[in-house]
């Protein structure tokens, strides 16, 4: 169940086809569970690019921290470009997915490297040290592989959305798009924006649909004080946009996951990676050219864009929690010197209710008053 089978829409906006990241021309999405041992965890990648292309896409970034769970940041930051698929990894497998995909480039132009690995903290649900030794490269493989002839994208509990927890209730991975109109005379269609989220942390009493407080009248526990407070998000449009304008989408992507209540005041850390597919143009082009042709949407034709990126992304969270389904209560899980993990919390969804209902009345009170 997704969010608009509840008869809910969000924005005034109009979704793609799919109402998914992949509606974003060539982008792909290939997603790997891990569970054995007591492991339930996964690897989630996006593709940025076609098949077969041997491209850079131009790339900026909003975050928390600082970017301290990213790999590669120092030279997407530097060249504002990124050219591997974005994985999505558990923090303590970053390090193993990152040699995985330098395994996977060996013999690929060095420019298209380092990879961009962002680490995503699923401790609430799994030992570090379990992640570390079950997680190997070949889960790696298994996720390229799937986002090989992907045109969709799967939802709530798989990838790295295994082992999430968000709002008190079974987080996992969302995902939506929105269509921009354009007001280039070179360009006569509307731009798509979208967006990818791993849902994880929220508290309980701050969800919001629409603006309509619906965490105030969940029957949830609150989320505990040790579950993780770590959000990514991945936000990709085929608009030509630079590095520059790319950090701005990211930050207003954020305004989405700020309404949706995802991102608040006890959110410890988070990246949005924002990605423009049609900014760079460095396929066909001679070996090591001396200079390379760039698009760039004017300032006046950003603003549509950005309310597409908080939008996409606000509508993914609510995606992710109501895809979700759930894991069955493991009890304590124990490994080495790791605390026990009590996982409870991922055996409960979001519950239904009357939420919708009252959600729909709120917006239609709100449309009556010209809100």
């Amino acid at each position: 169940m997704r969010l608009r089978d509840l008869d809910i829409t969000l924005g005034s906006l109009s979704p793609g086809s799919a109402n998914a990241i992949s509606d974003v021309p060539g982008v792909r999405v290939g997603h790997v569970d891990v569970v054995e041992g007591g492991l339930s965890t996964g690897i989630t990648l996006v593709v940025p690019y076609g098949d077969g292309a041997r491209r850079r896409v131009f790339a900026g970034r909003w975050s928390v921290d600082g970017g301290d769970g990213m790999t590669g940041l120092g030279v997407t930051e530097d060249f504002g470009v990124i050219a591997t698929p974005v994985m999505l990894a558990p923090v303590a497998a970053v390090g193993r997915v990152y040699d995985g995909l330098i395994a996977h480039g060996q013999g690929m132009d060095p420019e298209l490297w380092p990879p961009v690995v962002v680490g995503v903290d699923d401790s609430g649900a799994n030992p570090p040290e379990l992640v570390h030794r079950l997680v190997r490269e070949e889960h790696l493989y298994i996720a390229l592989t799937a986002a090989g002839g992907a045109t969709g994208t799967g939802e709530g509990s798989t990838g790295i959305g295994l082992g999430l927890s968000g709002f008190g209730v079974r987080g996992g991975v969302g995902t939506a798009s929105r269509r921009a109109e354009s007001n280039l005379p070179a360009h006569d269609s509307a731009y798509t924006v979208g967006a990818l989220v791993a849902v994880n942390g929220g508290e309980p009493g701050n969800l919001s649909v629409d603006g309509f407080p619906v965490g105030a009248s969940l029957d949830v526990e609150p989320l505990r004080a040790d579950l993780p407070r770590s959000l990514a998000a991945v936000v990709v449009t085929d608009a030509p946009l630079i590095p520059r304008q790319l950090d701005h989408l990211a930050s207003r992507a954020a305004v989405g996951l700020a309404r949706v209540g995802l991102f608040d005041a006890s959110t410890r850390d988070g990246i949005v990676l924002a990605l423009s597919t049609t900014g760079l143009n460095d396929t066909a082009l001679p070996e090591s050219p001396a200079t390379r042709p760039v698009s760039l949407v004017g300032e006046g034709g950003l603003p549509p864009l950005y309310a597409a990126a908080a939008q996409a992304c606000e509508e993914a969270v609510l995606n992710g929690l109501l895809q979700a389904v759930p894991l069955p209560d493991r009890g304590a899980v124990a490994f080495g010197s790791a605390a026990p993990r009590q996982s409870g919390h991922l055996s409960r969804t979001l519950p239904i209710g009357g939420w919708p209902q009252e959600v729909r009345r709120f917006q239609s009170a709100r449309r009556r008053r010209g809100g």
